[in-house]
């Protein structure tokens, strides 16, 4: 019905542009013509009031008054005027333009010096001009008038009417005739509207209502024919067009749904194996580090991002975020207490969520392991949204991060474990070894210092047997963390156990001076220790031997057996002491 409605409000706007146009058209002939005619007989009657005022001036002047000298002829004038409503200015003046006469005070003694109206004058030419005269534009009849003697001419009258005066008469002669046209258009139009509109709409009504229920999925939905025009030929055409979109939409279905279980299909492998390729990205390494930078990376190839960054967390330390990745850097936009909430919230739900910013809108992802949160990604979409399957996607990722996070961290324990001696905490001789070797071949190829101190505990088997075992480790533990704490401000250094009561110390960057200060320092602290035992308390010593690198020694082995020469040295010179091996042996 709706449809219907805007056919005939269609039909309407036709006809009333039509009627629109005819009054127009009959509104501007009338005007036209109105124009023209008033025009002519304003222009008579200019002529004649023109002519009926230089009559009475010049039968005054016959009586032997000049113009010049003639007094209240402004009476005249402005009389005229009052008896002539058409009338706008009547003025009087010489051939020279001067005014003599005026119906209006402030024209008094003025000069026309409008082109064409003071040459009239001056050529005392009779007939009908146009003129400006203080801004207003005039219609004006010229008539001269002769002198006192009746043979020169003396002057002229001007009658003169506003343009706009003009106008106005004219729309007000031209008003009634056209307010009875609209009128009798506007009757036309209804008389004509009703029975037009509904004659073209009725046939169309029945059609528009199946259409209404073809749209609304029913395709058995046809239009009854009654006529072999052109409605009815429209009818057919929209029988035959359901019966085509019926057939087509059952095949199109059909492909539809052949399509979307293949792009679904299509869209699950692809997942699957950018998946596949980003775990195996992930964990492909033991080093805690890669699998973080890895797992950032990987966000970007499964989501949509600005920015993402990633926070481990603990129990025993505040939260701690790895450098993020992104088109905009992500600054510290949450407070404590709102990263905190956030933290919270994941241990409790362990689930992804969300929270708006005033730079877009965060995704929190959990990390955990075995339900443990241990981590979470943050990551900043512009764009202000999510879809369910971005975020399953991130949980994902987060889950198979968690086991590369956790893999690593046992890896880094067992080789903790590997390295360090059970006993002492420090590394063992195989560590020592490794990191040793590496150590001696950077400072050989860099040129950088490297010293060696390897020393033992005077005495120690007289320990173990005198105090038993218990005892013995004790020792050795405290000598191990004495040490370390002599060591703590040197950078590089390997402490490490070489053996029974033997310990070996690799210094990076130190030689001569600084290597027997520092060696001095050991044995003092380690002179320092006293031990409660059953059998009372306990002092012990150590004996410590100093290698230094030089162009002998060729290989961290080489620079061991200088550090035994000279501990044996420091032995053999009465023990508690520090001996320093020569530079070239």
């Amino acid at each position: 019905m709706r449809l219907t409605s805007k056919l005939q409000t269609k039909i309407i706007l036709m006809l009333v542009t039509i009627l629109i146009v005819i009054l127009g058209a009959n509104n501007g002939i009338i005007k036209h013509l109105f124009d023209r005619q008033y025009s002519e007989a304003l222009k008579a009657h200019l002529i004649l009031n023109g002519e009926s005022l230089r009559n009475q001036l010049e039968r005054i002047q016959g009586l032997g008054i000049s113009a010049y000298d003639l007094v209240g002829f402004d009476e005249q004038c402005r009389e005229l005027v009052e008896k002539n409503s058409d009338l706008s200015l009547v003025l009087v003046t010489n051939l020279t333009g001067n005014v003599l006469f005026s119906s209006d005070e402030q024209y008094k003694r003025m000069t026309i010096i409008q082109s064409d109206l003071a040459s009239a004058v001056q050529q005392a030419k009779e007939g009908i001009f146009e003129y400006t005269l203080q801004n207003e534009h005039y219609i004006a009849a010229v008539v001269p008038f002769l002198d006192q003697n009746r043979i020169n001419k003396a002057g002229a009258v001007i009658v003169s009417v506003e343009s706009s005066k003009i106008h106005q008469k004219v729309s007000k002669l031209i008003l009634y005739p056209t307010i009875l046209t609209i009128l009798f258009g506007i009757i036309a139009l209804l008389l004509i509207m009703i029975p037009f509109s509904r004659w073209v709409t009725r046939p169309l009504h029945g059609m528009v209502e199946r259409m209404n229920e073809v749209a609304a999925g029913n395709m058995r939905s046809l239009v009854q024919i009654s006529s072999n025009d052109e409605v009815g030929q429209l009818g057919q055409a929209f029988n035959h067009m359901v019966g085509q979109i019926d057939e087509l939409l059952e095949r199109t279905a059909r492909t539809t749904e052949l399509e979307s279980h293949f792009l679904l299909e299509q869209k699950q492998r692809q997942l699957s194996e950018k998946l596949r390729e980003v775990s195996y990205s992930v964990s492909s390494t033991l080093d805690e580090y890669q699998v973080v930078e890895r797992s950032i990376a990987a966000c970007k190839q499964l989501l949509p991002y600005e920015a993402v960054a990633l926070w481990m967390l603990s129990d025993d330390h505040p939260p701690r975020r790895f450098p993020e990745q992104g088109r905009v850097p992500i600054d510290d936009k949450f407070s404590h207490a709102e990263l905190k909430s956030v933290i919270v919230q994941l241990r409790t739900e362990e689930r992804p969520i969300t929270r708006v910013h005033s730079d877009g809108l965060y995704l929190f992802v959990p990390i955990l392991v075995k339900r443990k949160l241990i981590a979470m990604f943050m990551i900043l979409s512009m764009e202000g949204s999510f879809t369910t399957s971005e975020v399953s996607l991130a949980f994902t990722h987060a889950s198979q991060v968690g086991i590369s996070m956790e893999n690593a961290r046992l890896y880094r324990q067992m080789r903790e474990i590997a390295a360090l001696d059970g006993l002492t905490g420090i590394f063992n001789r195989r560590h020592f070894f490794e990191a040793g070797a590496q150590i001696f071949t950077d400072c050989i190829r860099e040129g950088i210092p490297l010293g060696l101190i390897l020393f033992d505990i005077d005495h120690f088997k007289s320990v173990n047997d005198k105090y038993g075992h218990p005892v013995g480790d004790k020792v050795l533990k405290e000598v191990a963390e004495g040490t370390l704490e002599v060591l703590r401000d040197v950078e590089q250094a390997i402490f490490g156990r070489y053996g029974g009561e033997e310990f070996v110390v690799l210094l990076p960057g130190l030689e001569g001076e600084e290597a027997a200060v520092l060696t001095e320092n050991i044995r003092r602290r380690i002179e320092a220790l006293e031990f409660s035992t059953s059998l009372g308390r306990l002092r012990v010593t150590a004996s410590l031997g100093i290698a230094i690198l030089a162009p002998d020694t060729p290989t961290l082995d080489e620079l061991l057996k200088k550090g035994d020469k000279a501990l044996y040295k420091a032995k053999a010179d009465g023990r508690n002491r520090v001996f320093m091996s020569p530079a070239y042996e």
